[in-house]
């Protein structure tokens, strides 16, 4: 997936995505708290209801 992104084929969040899933199986803290995986708090995102 992350060849596939250097070369154009997928977009940034498909690799991130499969990242962020792998640092949830192992438990990878160091990797986790990341604010590149995470930019944004919980707390802070769009409300979707009308």
């Amino acid at each position: 997936m992350i060849d596939d992104y250097h070369r154009g084929l997928t977009p940034l969040i498909v690799p991130l995505t499969l990242v962020k899933h792998y640092v949830q199986i192992f438990d990878v803290g160091y990797i986790r708290d990341q604010v590149y995986l995470n930019p944004h708090p919980k707390e802070l995102m769009l409300r979707n209801h009308a």
